[in-house]
């Protein structure tokens, strides 16, 4: 193990996940998932539904292409665009929540806490306590950052890698 990094790749499938300076990379092609935390950012992309929700210096940044979505909070201001759809975007207590009905898409943002959910395709991004959960279902891609410990688990094809104090199973 070299610089606390964390390599895990399996093909056909192609799964990584990469720790490196407590940034967590887990992609998975053909789908098209990938989840960031780089500073305390979290970056969730989901290509060909075209989801991206991203928190850096606790702002909250959710563009959804196609049906053009973004809800974005930058020193307590909220903007939220929305074309051909409603829009609810409400902040409460530096809180933001962005939901899109008939593709629902949730972006929630509590207490440094981002919740990025696309139902029908089923990805969750969640960053609690510096914890990020990178979650799709049906290929079931699950990649999970906490006390600087990496766990990436895929089933069906089982990829597992283990990162807990340094150590790497």
């Amino acid at each position: 193990m070299k610089n606390e990094a964390v390599i895990c790749e399996m093909k056909n499938e192609t799964v990584i996940c990469e720790m490196k300076n407590e940034a967590v990379i887990c992609e998975m092609k053909n789908e098209a998932v990938i989840c960031e935390m780089k500073n305390e950012g979290v970056i969730c992309e989901m290509k060909n539904e075209g989801v991206i929700c991203e928190m850096k210096n606790e702002g909250v940044i959710c563009e959804m292409k196609n049906e053009t979505v973004i809800c974005e909070m930058k020193n307590e201001t909220v903007i939220c665009e929305m074309k051909n759809e409603t829009v609810i975007c409400e902040m409460k207590n530096e809180t933001v929540i962005c939901e899109m009905k008939n593709e629902t898409v949730i972006c929630e943002m509590k207490n440094e806490t981002v919740i990025c959910e696309m139902k029908n395709e089923a990805v969750i991004c969640e960053m609690k306590n510096e914890g990020v959960i990178c979650e799709m279902k049906n290929e079931t891609v699950i990649c999970e950052m906490k006390n600087e410990g990496v766990i990436c688990e895929m089933k069906n094809e089982t990829v597992i890698c283990e990162m807990k104090n340094e150590a790497v199973i």
